[in-house]
C-alpha cells in the first residue's frame, strides 16, 4: 500500500476517533434531555472502492455483514451502490432509535473491528450523522 494511501486511512481513522468522542459528548448532552434522548438517528457513511477491488468489497462485505447486523441496538441498515458507477460509490445507512443506541452499537467490539478494517477494503469513506425530523410524514 502507497505511503499516500496509509496517511490517508490513518486520516480517516482519526476522523473516526473523534466522530466516537463527539457522539459520547451527544450522549451526555441527550441524557439531560429526554426529547433528544428519545429521537431516532441515522448514521450515512459513504465509500469508494479501490481501483478494481469492487468484486473483493462485496466479499469482504459479505463475509462481515452478520456482525454489523446482529447488535440489537441497530434498527435497519442498509446499502446503495451509485447507479452512475460514480463517487461516492456505496452509501450505508444505519438507524438507531437514540443517540445512546448509537454510541453502544459503536463501542461494540465486532462492529468497531468492522471499521477498524475499512480502510484495507475502501477508499474515501465518510460518515454523517443525522436528526430524524418530522418535516415529511410519508412512509
Amino acid at each position: 500500500m502507497q505511503a499516500r494511501q496509509k496517511l490517508f486511512f490513518a486520516g480517516i481513522g482519526g476522523i473516526f476517533v473523534l466522530s466516537l468522542q463527539f457522539v459520547s459528548g451527544v450522549v451526555t448532552s441527550a441524557e439531560a434531555d429526554h426529547h433528544v434522548e428519545s429521537t431516532p438517528v441515522k448514521y450515512v457513511m459513504t465509500v469508494d472502492y479501490p481501483v478494481g477491488g469492487k468484486a473483493d468489497y462485496i466479499a469482504w462485505v459479505t463475509s462481515v455483514a452478520a456482525d454489523l447486523q446482529a447488535p440489537p441496538e441497530l434498527q435497519r441498515i442498509a446499502s446503495y451502490d451509485n447507479y452512475h458507477g460514480a463517487s461516492p460509490h456505496r452509501v450505508i445507512e444505519m438507524e438507531f432509535d437514540s443517540m445512546t443506541d448509537a454510541a453502544a452499537y459503536l463501542e461494540n467490539p465486532a462492529v468497531r473491528a468492522v471499521f477498524d478494517d475499512l480502510p484495507n477494503h475502501g477508499v474515501n469513506s465518510s460518515l454523517n450523522v443525522f436528526v430524524k425530523r418530522s418535516d415529511y410524514s410519508k412512509n
